[in-house]
């Protein structure tokens, strides 16, 4: 995880890393080929013989003064136009999941998103309130699915879509939060369970008292 190498604190340590399931691709790029197919359709309506008829109407000539009109070239180039929309909108499809990633680590747990522009959205591991994974047929068959970490007092969660073995993450990450807040306990309480602090002076022993008495008889 190259990106979580840059931002790694003093200290930390990373506990799993994950990304997002092929499957999160294949839906994002399916949902392009009704648009592609929309697309097709209008490219042939341009060079079909029935267009030509149509334009070819007395009414349209008059219209359209000297030359016919040249719509099936601006419905190609409208075409060409949509096609080459669609295909940049794959690639950067392509680009975000490549470059999303899951990364839990022994204090935080991080998501890395952006292509343009990197966005890194961190939870505290003591800010975890709870977890939620949702998972539908196909998920399980291909064990994939969203964890959902709703974080304490913001009333807000963060969503790691299409996460590869989301319950392997959510076991790691209850383990990771369990001796997150043990250290902090421990770290809490160290002051008061240190040798001699806060406890009462020892007096005298009872040996020593009957001496100190007999010396002053």
């Amino acid at each position: 995880m190259a990106d979580f190498d840059t931002q790694v604190l003093a200290g930390e340590r990373e506990r799993h890393a994950t990304s997002p399931h092929l499957a999160g691709l294949v839906i994002a790029l399916a949902g392009w080929l009704p648009v592609l197919a929309g697309v097709w359709l209008i490219y042939r309506a341009a060079h079909s013989a029935f267009l030509a008829r149509v334009l070819a109407q007395p009414l349209l000539q008059d219209l359209a003064g000297p030359g016919p009109l040249p719509v099936a070239r601006w419905l190609t180039w409208l075409c060409a136009l949509a096609a080459l929309a669609v295909v940049a909108a794959a690639v950067f499809d392509y680009l975000s999941w490549r470059w999303t990633s899951y990364v839990l680590t022994d204090t935080r747990v991080i998501k890395l998103t952006g292509v343009l522009n990197r966005l890194a959205l961190e939870t505290p591991l003591e800010r975890v309130d709870d977890l939620l994974v949702a998972q539908g047929p196909v998920g399980k068959r291909f064990d994939y699915g969203d964890l959902v970490i709703l974080r304490a007092q913001e009333g807000s969660g963060v969503v790691m879509a299409r996460m590869r073995a989301p319950f392997r993450f959510k076991q790691r990450l209850l383990a990771a939060r369990a001796a997150r807040l043990a250290r902090m306990l421990q770290t809490a309480l160290a002051p008061s369970l240190a040798p001699g602090v806060g406890t009462p002076l020892a007096g005298p022993s009872p040996a020593a008292a009957r001496r100190g008495r007999l010396d002053n008889a």
